[in-house]
């Protein structure tokens, strides 16, 4: 067994270590220079790849063009990367380089080891939690071996143990759970633990279920084929940006609970504020985020969500009744920006290409009322009025919008035709409410007719030139 204590190290050209692996011991510092290739195997061994378990915390770096590579293979009933036998992970926070990690349980036992996490545990010993993992760049991939049963999670708690805490603000994370197992939180019968997605893409896989059913979520809890296993819940997921693709296996959902022959899973506590969200049920069928509603909530108050849920389960945080407006933009690709829903995040909001449809689409959660707004891709703006009566949506495409160079609170009026108390329409600027309104740039009597309606309003011109014959183009009335 090679140690490593607190400190930085470099790894360079081709580098394998075999029977024993790495125990980390204090804060380790590991830098994968571009081009070095390092190779873990503890295959037949009961021990991780690298040992980080509570109390020690290991840091990946690549260099300039993030080509280090570091392939880790678990021994059995432990991490990859992390815990040994119901050894909870330690710190494990990834910067850069191509990571692989691949689980490996040699016994048809149910148990296993996550990918990057906690170590195996059985149904009356509890698995290794998935202690505090983070992802801020670099290519991290998780998959488990064919000739063995891991039943962890891909990045998380092993069998019958928690996700712990899973942090991703970027790089490309590919994740696939072992039997049972989720792709990011708890391992077979193991609660999801708290997972945030800031950034990056992530694409996570729950295992397989048995004999048809107690598949795992994608994000979320693990998935339990025994009888009477003990309740577990999906933990708490919250996306803020990026792009997230979530995919439950056998009767399990994408984000939320896993699946079970008995017992509640609980779907718990999702919030998206942001990003892409691709969620989907084992056969596409069902609905895809979800679960036991016990103790649990969906929040969806941004992004694009291409989900189902069961009817009035999404709130927003006020919190109202949501519900899923499929916008087609077929003439934009890529990232888009939105513009008009006042407290909607807009955060890495992509437009999805559906080749079976010929178009693309963006996934907007509403609640009841209209609606108007605009999509960009830079080069082209589609404006849109909805209407939201519960399930009932009705979306008018608009004419294309035009900028105009006039401004409310730093919003050019053609682009963005309505606001917080303000609205222009038929070349009429009104303003509603009793508050400043910030109003700049360049308006002629043709273009821009400015109406304040309320008493209490206060005016500011920053830089604004209005030309007017008389009074027309200013009325308070």
């Amino acid at each position: 067994t090679t140690v490593l204590k607190s400190g930085w190290y470099e790894v360079s050209g081709d580098l394998k270590i075999g029977e024993g692996g790495i125990d980390i011991v204090g804060s380790v510092h590991l830098i994968l220079c571009d081009g070095a290739d390092m190779f873990l195997d503890s295959y037949g061994l009961d021990r991780p790849g690298i040992r980080v378990e509570e109390g020690a915390s290991l840091s990946i770096y690549g260099q300039d063009k993030d080509s280090g590579k570091l392939t880790v293979r678990a021994g059995n009933d432990a991490a990859a990367i992390g815990g040994a036998f119901r050894k909870t992970c330690g710190i494990v926070d990834i910067h850069g380089g191509e990571i692989t990690a691949v689980q490996f349980n040699r016994c048809m036992q149910g148990k296993g080891a996550a990918g990057i996490g906690g170590g195996a545990g059985n149904y009356d010993e509890k698995g290794g939690g998935g202690g505090d993992i983070r992802i801020h760049g670099g290519t991290v991939t998780v998959t488990y071996s064919q000739d063995g049963w891991a039943s962890g999670a891909g990045i998380g708690g092993g069998s019958y143990a928690d996700g712990g805490t899973v942090v991703i603000d970027g790089g490309t994370v590919t994740v696939q759970g072992g039997t049972l197992g989720a792709g990011i939180g708890g391992g077979r019968s193991g609660s999801g633990g708290n997972v945030t997605i800031n950034g990056g893409t992530v694409e996570a896989r729950g295992g397989r279920g048995t004999n048809g059913y107690g598949g795992a979520a994608g994000i979320g809890s693990g998935g339990e084929t025994g009888m009477n296993p003990p309740p577990s819940s999906g933990g708490v997921t919250t996306i803020n940006g990026g792009f997230v693709k979530a995919i439950g296996d056998t009767k399990a959902f994408g984000i939320g609970a896993g699946a079970s022959s008995s017992g509640r899973m609980e779907m718990g506590v999702i919030t998206i504020n942001g990003g892409t969200v691709v969620t989907t049920e084992w056969d596409d069928k069902d609905p895809s985020i979800g679960g036991d509603t016990t103790n649990s909530r969906l929040t969806i108050d941004g992004g694009s969500v291409k989900a189902w849920t069961v009817a009035d389960l999404a709130k927003n945080s006020k919190p109202a009744s949501v519900h899923r407006v499929t916008v087609k933009c077929t003439d934009l690709e890529g990232l888009v920006s939105v513009k008009g829903l006042e407290g909607y995040g807009t955060k890495d909001i992509y437009a999805l290409r559906d080749d079976k449809k010929e178009a693309s689409f963006v996934y907007l959660w509403l609640p009841d009322g209209t609606h108007r707004f605009t999509l960009s891709d830079g080069m082209t703006t589609l404006r849109y009025c909805v209407v939201v009566k519960g399930r009932d949506v009705q979306i008018e495409p608009l004419p294309p919008v035009r900028e105009i160079g006039f401004f409310v609170n730093g919003k050019d009026i053609g682009e963005t035709p309505s606001g917080d108390g303000w609205r222009y329409q038929d070349k009429v600027l009104t303003l509603e409410g009793a508050q400043t309104y910030v109003l700049s740039g360049a308006a002629t009597n043709n273009e821009v007719q400015v109406k304040v309606v309320r008493q209490g309003a206060t005016v500011v011109l920053s830089n604004a030139v209005v030309f007017a014959e008389g009074r027309e183009a200013l009325d308070v009335t």
